[in-house]
């Protein structure tokens, strides 16, 4: 499967950044209780990539993204899709046990700043299979890890 490559500009990526320093200080002053888990071991980096993966998807769909921090149990990531951005060319998508099985979920990676791959998607639901599930690593709970083969085509993402 080819990825959609979207390239952002350097102002792009400075806001996206602020926007992951925002939610990483929501993190440090709220440990345990930002998107449920315990945030102090989640890092600048996760933050920032996430955020990043969110401005390139909205680039790529066209529509705008105000990053919003705080809003990941009221609002989906962009539009009406959740984002999961991986920092490697290889990585799976990611579901955690909170996720909405009817929500559609899109991979995102990052390995290649200021381009972003937009890989493929999957419904919820799909990617919940007990195959991929497994344990995390140090940082993460125990997740379903959707490969990266398991993916839908970008052109095949329901309106």
């Amino acid at each position: 499967m080819n990825s959609q490559i979207v390239e952002l500009t350097q102002f792009n990526v400075f806001m996206a950044g602020m926007v992951g320093v925002s939610r990483h200080m929501k993190c440090i002053h709220a440990p345990t209780g930002y998107k449920g888990i315990d945030n102090r071991k989640r890092g600048w980096q996760d933050n920032c990539d996430g955020a990043l993966g969110e401005q390139s998807l909205a680039k790529y769909l066209g529509i705008f993204w105000d990053g919003t921090p705080g809003t990941f149990r009221t609002q989906p990531d962009v539009g009406q899709y959740e984002v999961r951005t991986n920092s490697e060319s290889w990585g799976d998508l990611i579901l955690r046990d909170r996720d909405k099985p009817e929500s559609i979920y899109i991979l995102v990676l990052s390995h290649d700043c200021p381009k972003f791959h937009i890989f493929g998607w999957i419904l919820g639901e799909d990617g919940m299979k007990e195959e991929w599930r497994r344990k995390g690593d140090r940082k993460r709970p125990e997740a379903w890890f959707v490969p990266q083969s398991a993916l839908n085509d970008m052109g095949s993402l329901p309106a």
